[in-house]
């Protein structure tokens, strides 16, 4: 007689359990609260199935429904006001123009230091490469071909910091003109 081979257990959640980390989600609490409430005796130990919770249960319902407790309120109310301070500090920073927008640090700043390395790695190279190639067809030393290539280098680099400066100088003034 043949043994029937045994099924493995089934890896899929039932409809209606959700995981403790979901419940947190849903109620705007903790993972601790949820834990706290799934012990003997709390809000939750009625629908607690194994490491999840039967979302349909009466224990499952009321605990959503219920009024939050006082440490929930303030901590509640203290983000609120944290974010309401940010906020009000950002918008300041702003106003001092001690802030750039994103916008501009994208289209200009960045686009000028790609555009001055595809200079560095097109131009530059046929530039460097003449310049060392007379040199030492002149018996010049090789300080002086160091010396040509630092200053070649310098200038392309020096323009960039340049060409930010103007823009972030720029931005400032009219932003701080209304």
């Amino acid at each position: 007689m043949k043994k029937a081979k045994k099924r493995p257990p089934s890896r899929r959640i039932p409809v209606g359990w959700i995981t403790r980390s979901e419940a947190a989600r849903r109620r705007g609490v903790g993972p601790s609260a949820v834990s706290n409430a799934c012990r003997l005796g709390g809000a939750l130990h009625g629908a607690v199935r194994g490491r999840f919770l039967d979302s349909n249960s009466t224990s499952f319902v009321a605990w959503m429904a219920a009024p939050r407790d006082a440490a929930e309120l303030h901590d509640l109310a203290v983000r609120k006001r944290s974010a309401e301070i940010m906020r009000l500090e950002i918008r300041n920073a702003k106003e001092r123009g001690e802030l750039i927008s994103r916008e501009l640090v994208r289209t200009h700043v960045f686009g000028s230091i790609e555009s001055t390395n595809k200079r560095l790695l097109y131009d530059s190279p046929k530039t460097i490469a003449r310049a060392v190639y007379a040199l030492a067809r002149n018996g010049a030393p090789i300080e002086e071909a160091e010396r040509a290539v630092r200053d070649h280098l310098s200038s392309q680099l020096s323009a960039v910091k340049t060409t930010a400066v103007r823009l972030l100088r720029g931005n400032g003034e009219q932003e701080a003109s209304p």
